[in-house]
């Protein structure tokens, strides 16, 4: 049996796919099987899939008929064919170095607490590094309740789902509220598995987070999609975590400082105000007053700018 189940959820992704499926077989860590689902693409991604069939190292191919509408069915789809004790959602858009797994799995076999591991990304676009993800150490195992509260309480402090993997066994034990999700599935599904255990994290860059103009994120964000499930999450780890008030405070006002700076680039008009509203009566819930926003706004532009700054490189891979 292989110890890690790799599984390409694609959609439309075949100008991405072929450095895509390289990357993974490329892979220093040799002891994994790859699973490839095709969610009824329209461009030819089934050639250039096709094109690996008897690779060694792919043990199921599937297309569907009908497009899922989410990548989370995807997902779980994939798990359920898996024979791995580990998963790796490798996205069919992204890249990664050679050492990924190698390093992920190491973290696993010195801890067997450890229930996922993670590492450090860059966002590209058009082979420019538009942000990077960073940490305070180069390696590091935490508690997934601390993780919980200090990474997935006001925001997806996983970025990337190309850059986690984690125990199988885990994710069989969540709910399955994730496949009612359009786009934070991913957010509770961190936040479900971290809680069964401890955390790796390590500060090397190997993964490559590829933005371009047909992914889904944008339209999602636009959607507001960020903010309506992903509030829903932030109270589900308040009510399991428990973190002090201070916690829940700081997540109200960075997620109030992301609404006012989306307040204009919602493509429905309506978000704005609805998610305000949910806020302010979790203010209101919470016992809390609320900072007057022009400090709040402008704490949280300095932070931003701090955690986010754009890098004037072209991205290369880095470890080899």
């Amino acid at each position: 049996m292989p110890s890690v189940s790799v599984i390409i959820p694609n959609y439309n992704h075949a100008i991405f796919l072929k450095r895509r499926i390289d990357s993974i077989i490329e892979q220093i860590y040799q002891d994994f099987e790859l699973i490839i689902l095709d969610d009824c693409s329209t461009d030819n991604s089934r050639e250039i899939i096709e094109n690996y069939r008897g690779n060694s190292k792919i043990n199921h191919i599937e297309y569907n008929q009908n497009n899922s509408g989410s990548p989370f069915k995807q997902w779980q789809k994939g798990i359920a064919n898996a024979k791995g004790q580990f998963i790796w959602i490798a996205e069919s858009d992204d890249d990664c170095e050679p050492g990924f797994l190698k390093e992920m799995m190491q973290a696993f076999e010195q801890n067997e607490n450890l229930v996922l591991a993670h590492c450090q990304l860059l966002c590209i676009r058009n082979e420019q590094v538009i942000w990077r993800s960073s940490t305070d150490r180069i390696n590091k195992v935490t508690d997934g309740v601390d993780f919980n509260i200090n990474n997935l309480l006001n925001k997806n402090g996983i970025e990337n789902a190309s850059g986690v993997v984690f125990k199988k066994d885990a994710f069989l034990k969540i709910e399955s509220k994730y496949l009612d999700m359009k786009f934070c599935g991913d957010w509770y599904t961190w936040s479900q598995i971290c809680r069964q255990g401890a955390v790796f994290t390590s500060g090397k860059y190997l993964n490559y987070f590829i933005k371009h103009d047909s992914d889904v994120s944008g339209g999602a964000i636009l959607a507001g999609l960020d903010f309506k499930e992903g509030i829903d999450i932030m109270l589900e780890i308040i009510a399991r975590e428990k973190p002090n008030t201070s916690y829940i405070k700081a997540t109200l006002d960075y997620r109030l400082i992301q609404l006012e700076d989306m307040k204009y680039k919602f493509s429905d008009k309506d978000s704005y105000p609805y998610i305000k509203k949910i806020l302010l009566n979790h203010y209101k819930n919470y016992g809390f007053d609320v900072v007057p926003q022009t400090t709040i706004i402008q704490k949280g532009k300095l932070a931003f700018i701090k955690r986010f700054k754009t890098l004037k490189f072209s991205a290369k891979k880095l470890f080899i």
